[in-house]
């Protein structure tokens, strides 16, 4: 395990990051743009985004953000972790990797001070929700998502319809 090489792995972590979340409407589908926007980021350290390698294979990853380190005297609250992204390829599914990932990555966010570490998981998501709380992770609160297709609203003169009677 290692973290993230600019330039070297971002290849595989999007192969990896779209075949675990393929119908994900935030996390999958990822292009090299969406993948370097979310690198731009402020938050964003290479050292958070601690990589599995099975010789030259990307078996799975865990991306982490850590909070409340602005380098202010006294910060606004203490240092807390979040669970980014979690993801395990299909083909390394059921070898416990998303455990060894995420304890790995739970001592690394201790090691960096943080005591407290939050997650988003989809509720649909029954392995990552048992995972986490097989791990002592609990349900603080729920937020729903509301999805709606957008239609575009055309006049009858300019789409060349006949005038509702």
């Amino acid at each position: 395990m290692r973290p993230y090489r600019e330039g070297v792995d971002d290849e595989a972590f999007l192969d990896v990051n779209n075949a675990a979340f393929p119908d994900h409407p935030e996390n999958g589908a990822w292009t090299p743009e969406m993948f370097a926007q979310r690198r731009s980021l402020e938050w964003f350290d290479p050292a958070g985004l601690l990589m599995a390698w099975r010789g030259e294979e990307l078996l799975g990853f865990h991306w982490m953000k850590w909070h409340g380190h602005t380098g202010e005297e006294k910060p606004a609250h203490e240092p807390e972790g979040e669970v980014y992204v979690l993801a395990v390829s299909p083909r390394a599914r059921g070898l416990g990797l998303g455990r060894v990932l995420l304890q790995v990555g739970l001592g690394h966010l201790y090691d960096r001070g943080c005591r407290r570490v939050i997650l988003y998981v989809d509720r649909a998501n029954e392995a990552a929700r048992g995972l986490y709380e097989s791990e002592g992770f609990a349900t603080v609160s729920m937020d729903v998502c509301y999805e709606d297709e957008v239609w575009p609203i055309l006049d009858h003169q300019t789409a060349g319809l006949a005038r509702p009677v």
